[in-house]
This record gives structure tokens, sequence and C-alpha cells, in this order.
């Protein structure tokens, strides 16, 4: 009974190899365990997706999927093949491919970093690929009042990422590798309630958490501890924000979809280069040995070391380099400046400061031996910073407090 598909397969994988002189058709994993992959990964191959009647694509949807909703919205416009049939018939495909390099040619993977960063600029130059229909449209705002959040009424999706997420949906994996990139949520405490002075309501956003985001002030929502069983009210809420504040977590993809204006955070070389509406912010790099933050300067001396790269942030790690995290104020400020760029306030010296740091960072990637890193992080520094048009902005309140990212 185990092998009885493969036969009816492998006559189905011969018929397109066979066809591939008429049309070309590609068989590509689902990337939708995790909601940032799923979600940027796809948004970036429906944003660059060219029109070629000689080209089709199957998409084999996985075991676990992180948003059903989404996946619906998917099938509108892609051809994803049911688990049942596509896990056996990619991995026939896969295993004839070691055997016949030429029906390569047939494997599409978007599962991978060259498919996961916007190095064309052009997600936000581009709408969404869905929009809701009237009877989601109903039921979000049916939602929205549920939060106590009426209409018109604006606020904004604050993403902090701990381990909640991976330690409940992947109990069988270890992910503490990834432990560096959770942020203490008493860090946005100052930034939430100063945003809600000026209006805002502030939703905390995520599946689940490791702790509540709750300090008295009733304008603050703290969606992820809500018992919410629909993948659809994710996105909903996303759609309708005025900006999402993230620590560079996947669930910000969401925000990116919807083309929001992003307040985000992460390490270097890790920046959001893609569009304006984006502002970034770093987390300190400090150095036990120096007793103190790195220089931007001093940042391309951490990639000499092959041995050391697995990857671009343990490069730091494994040479007692610790991410801390930003201040309270820091985020407030941050979160302040972005709300000046998105009403076209004039920030003193913005264009200096831009340029200042931008080139700085492309001189620091041009002195790092991308032979020295391995792939697929060569690709990244090389085409997120080195040759790209670079649209993103540095906060310039952040650089203010923060020199050694000039120097």
């Amino acid at each position: 009974m185990r092998y009885i598909w493969t036969f009816p397969l492998l006559l189905f994988l011969l018929a397109i190899y066979l066809i591939r002189p008429i049309v070309l058709i590609r068989i590509c994993s689902l990337p939708a365990k995790r909601i940032g992959h799923f979600v940027r990964n796809m948004d970036l191959y429906l944003t660059n997706q060219k029109k070629n009647d000689r080209c089709i694509d199957l998409f084999c949807e996985g075991k676990v999927i992180s948003n059903y909703y989404f996946l619906k919205m998917l099938k509108k416009k892609i051809t994803i093949i049911p688990h049942f049939f596509s896990s056996k018939l990619l991995r026939l495909h896969l295993f004839l491919t070691k055997y016949f390099k030429t029906l390569k040619i047939h494997t599409l993977d978007i599962n991978t970093i060259e498919h996961e960063y916007d190095y064309n600029n052009s997600i936000y130059k581009n709408k969404c690929f869905f929009t809701f229909n009237k009877e989601e449209i109903d039921k979000g705002k049916s939602f929205l009042r549920k939060l106590n959040l009426q209409d018109n009424e604006k606020y904004v999706c604050l993403c902090i990422r701990d381990s909640s997420y991976l330690k409940k949906f992947f109990p069988n994996k270890d992910y503490t590798y990834h432990d560096y990139r959770d942020h203490n949520i008493e860090n946005f405490y100052l930034a939430a309630n100063k945003l809600t002075e000026l209006g805002y309501k502030v939703l905390r956003m995520g599946k689940t958490a490791e702790k509540k985001f709750d300090n008295g002030n009733k304008m603050i929502i703290d969606y992820a501890s809500l018992d919410v069983n629909d993948d659809f009210y994710d996105f909903y809420l996303f759609a309708n924000c005025e900006f999402v504040i993230s620590t560079a977590t996947g669930l910000d993809a969401l925000g990116i979809l919807f083309r929001k204006p992003l307040l985000t955070c992460s390490y270097f070389p890790f920046f959001e280069t893609h569009s304006n509406k984006i502002l970034n912010i770093n987390r300190h790099h400090f150095s036990k040995k120096l007793n103190r933050n790195l220089k931007l300067s001093e940042m391309a001396d951490f990639f000499k070391n092959k041995n050391l790269n697995i990857g671009l942030a343990e490069n730091f790690l494994n040479q007692e380099i610790v991410f801390k995290d930003n201040t309270p104020e820091e985020w407030r400020d941050a979160a302040l400046e972005l709300i000046d760029r998105i009403n076209n306030s004039p920030i003193k010296n913005d264009a200096e400061i831009q340029k200042k740091f931008w080139d700085m960072v492309k001189k620091t990637c041009e002195k790092i031996d991308l032979k020295e890193i391995n792939q697929p992080y060569d690709y990244f520094i090389k085409k997120n910073i080195i040759e790209k048009e670079i649209l993103g902005k540095i906060s310039t309140s952040f650089l203010k407090k923060n020199e050694e990212w000039l120097s």
C-alpha cells in the first residue's frame, strides 16, 4: 500500500517531462510552515511573476499550514496540489533529479534567501494581490467592534518576537538558536502609551505569546493573548492598521503584504532596504571584549573566519557579541519619527544623514570577502546592500543617540 501511488505519479511526472518543449511545468514546495516565509515569499513570487503561457508552476501543499486564510487566497491565484498527493509527487521528483540532472529545470525552489527579500524594490510599487469581499469586510468590521475599535478609529499593529510560537507549534524541534531574536515586551510600553496619547489604539499581534502585554492602558489590546481561532482576522487587522512596529519577526510580512509603513529593528547587515515606507533601527551590537557597542566600520571584521560563518548573526554571537535590546525611549522616538515621515513632516538634515549612513553600510559590506561567506548569505549581502538602490530609511533619532553607527 505504501507504494501504490508510485506508478501513477511516475506516469504523471513522465508526461510533465515529455511536454517540456511545449510547456515547462515546474514543481515547488509551498513555504507554508511559518507565516513570515509563507506570506513574504509568496508575495514576492506573485509580484514578480510574469505572464508566460509556456510555463506553469505547481505548488505542493505541506503538512503544516501556518495560516489557512492565506492558503485560501493563494488558491485563487496559483495551482496548489493537496498534501496527500503533493508530498509523494515532490519526493519522487526530487529523487529522480538526483540521477537525471536535466530534470532540475522542472524544480522551482522559492524557499531560499534569493526569494525572500525584495532585491528589485518591487513590492511597494505594486498592490496586494487580493482584496476582501463584502462579506469579509462586514465580518472584519464586526470583529473590530468586539475589540472596542470603532469604524475609522486609528490603530497600530505591534509585532514583538518571542519563542512561544515555535515552542507551541513545533514542540519536537529545537529552535533555541533563534532565541537571540527575542525582545523584552516591557521595552514597548513607553512607545505604546505615547501612541495612545496621540489617539492611536495599539494591537499587540500574534497567535500566541509568552507574556501578556498589559500595563493598565485600556487603549492597548493584547490580541495575541485572546482565544481567536480564525486566521482571517490576522490579515484583516493588518490590512486596516495605520502602520506596523516590529522586531523583525515573520508576522510583519502581513504589514508588507498590505504595503503598510513599517518600523523594524534588526542587526547588521539585515536591513529592510526596499521601500521609503520602511524605517530601520538596529539592535546594539555589544562587544564583551571591548565592553562597548561596536562601531559600524568594525563590523566587517566579524566575517573573516569561514568556520564561524554559519549565518550572519552567528558570526557575531560566536565572537562574544551580544545583541542588546533597544531602550524604551529609542522605540518611542522612532515611532514618532515614523509618524512624521508618514505625514511628510520635514526631518532635519535627513537627506545628508541617510546618504552618510547607507554609504557607510555599503562600504562596510564591500570590506567583507564574500568568498568567505557561506551561501546564500554572500548573495544577500551583494544583492540587498552592495548592488542595490537603497530606498529604506534609517531612523535619525536613533542615530543621534547612537553615533557608533556613523563611525
